[in-house]
């Protein structure tokens, strides 16, 4: 596939998908979501819509192909006939979409949060596979030291409401990290 349709749809997962603004949406049509209430039969599932829970899934499902050993094996072999979207730029490009975006003050909303967090312990996952080509381990630790010295930088100037959340992404890495050396 052609290097330009390549970022183009990666493009278009960092603004439908991953993007700060991706997931957007009103308080009234949020509420349409939830179940008519008609009686007491909520006891298991309960009647709220459950939006975090039905985003990480549909963000899971990306995140499983674009980070599955297969593809990412795939992507480095290709580079050798022809794919002119290697893994260092695309893993960049699906880091900046996760992970960048949201204006320095503003909070970073916990439906991206679930994402995050989700993503590093990912390329964790990608990190410690022996599945996956070497090459493609050293773009998951240069993601994630990124994601490091980016997330260490913020911890001090960032609003108070992000902090905790930058704190558990730092706690996931330098664990995660930990436990690749031991």
């Amino acid at each position: 596939v052609d290097a330009a349709q390549q970022k183009a749809a990666m493009a278009v997962l960092a603004q439908c998908a991953f993007g700060p603004d991706a997931w957007k949406s009103s308080e009234a049509l949020l509420r349409h979501l939830q179940q008519q209430r008609r009686g007491f039969d909520f006891r298991e599932t309960g009647e709220d819509p459950k939006v975090h829970e039905r985003v990480l899934k549909l963000q899971r499902a990306l995140l499983d192909h674009l980070l599955h050993t297969n593809t990412q094996n795939r992507i480095v072999d290709s580079a050798l006939y022809g794919n002119g979207y290697p893994l260092p730029v695309m893993m960049h490009d699906l880091t900046e979409a996760i992970m960048s975006g949201e204006a320095p003050d503003a909070p970073i909303g916990t439906i991206r949060q679930n994402l995050q967090l989700e993503y590093v312990e990912r390329l964790l996952g990608v990190l410690k596979s022996r599945a996956v080509f070497p090459a493609a381990q050293s773009v998951a630790l240069y993601e994630l030291q990124g994601i490091e010295r980016k997330f260490d930088g913020l911890q001090a100037t960032a609003p108070v409401a992000n902090r905790p959340h930058i704190a558990h992404v730092l706690f996931n890495i330098q664990r995660g990290l930990d436990e690749k050396k031991s």
